[in-house]
């Protein structure tokens, strides 16, 4: 869930029982404006003991886009290395955050359909 959408800060539960998540996983995330990924990146994670809830801040930039446009954080917790029952990069988890419209650019407006001749005032 979003702690500070504007500042790019999620909250991430460690759901296991014994261990980090530091050493096992990463996070791999990705932006898309209307379905179109704009901006995508990877971030390790902090040590989050097991059970509790820990922060992550991912660094990007919500781009302009019009009022009618849907902007979607993709997230997904990946393996980092080999395991018994799956391979590094394997998802183990995954999320879609909507990013709230006050975090979004408004889109600068389109350009008039015809120039004004010269001489002529508006």
């Amino acid at each position: 869930t979003w702690c500070d959408a504007a500042a790019g800060r999620i909250s991430v539960l460690n759901r296991q029982y014994f261990r980090d998540l530091k050493d096992d996983f990463r996070i791999l995330w990705k932006l898309e404006i209307d379905g179109r990924p704009v901006v995508s990146g990877e971030s390790d994670l902090p040590a989050i003991p097991p059970q509790t809830v820990g922060e992550i801040t991912l660094d990007y930039t919500v781009p302009p886009m019009q009022a009618t446009s849907r902007a979607v954080l993709k997230l997904e917790l990946v393996y980092k290395n080999d395991t018994r029952f799956a391979k590094a990069g394997d998802v183990a988890g995954w999320e879609a955050l909507d990013v709230p419209a006050d975090t979004v650019l408004p889109a600068a407006p389109a350009a008039p359909a015809m120039a004004p001749r010269p001489g002529v005032s508006p």
